[in-house]
């Protein structure tokens, strides 16, 4: 299996799980499958994961942000993690793409 698929399945099934309603019992079923949580993020970091509009966010160290194409401009979103639900939509990371790639191309 390759890794997007691996890790998209994985957030689509947190996602289903969290975004009726985020409680702290939710959360920790998430983070047992495999959601990241806020600390383990790093800021500029790209993440596969879920949510509503996109499967790929970059944390700005608040948010996570997606880019949308809307007509004939770039419209961007800023979507809590489910740590900091707003009740609104939520993104579910589940792999840190930049560190990937960093080791891909680096080594370890």
């Amino acid at each position: 299996m390759n890794i997007y698929k691996e890790h998209y399945d994985k957030a689509s099934e947190i996602y289903t799980q969290l975004e009726a309603e985020v409680n702290k019992e939710k959360l920790t079923l998430a983070y047992r499958h495999g959601m990241l949580c806020l600390k383990e993020l790093n800021k500029g970091h790209t993440y596969l994961g879920k949510c509503r509009g996109a499967t790929m966010a970059q944390w700005n160290g608040e948010y996570f942000v997606i880019a949308r194409w809307e007509m004939t401009t770039w419209i961007f979103d800023f979507i809590p993690h489910p740590e900091e639900d707003e009740g609104h939509d939520i993104f579910v990371p589940t792999f840190n793409v930049t560190d990937y790639i960093d080791t891909q191309i680096f080594g370890e």
